[in-house]
């Protein structure tokens, strides 16, 4: 499975990853309190 993240859009301690499932909807898993590295930024759908 392709995943695009951890990314950021949100206040720090904010991250989600994104996948595709197998339908092609685009689906995002969100946690606060990440410590770890972490891309800001919206997610690129084009790797999905």
């Amino acid at each position: 499975m392709k995943i695009d993240g951890p990314r950021r859009l949100g206040p720090p301690g904010h991250a989600s990853v994104y996948f595709a499932d197998p339908f092609g909807n685009v689906l995002e898993f969100v946690t606060m309190g990440y410590r770890g590295p972490v891309t800001d930024g919206p997610p690129d759908v084009s790797v999905l």
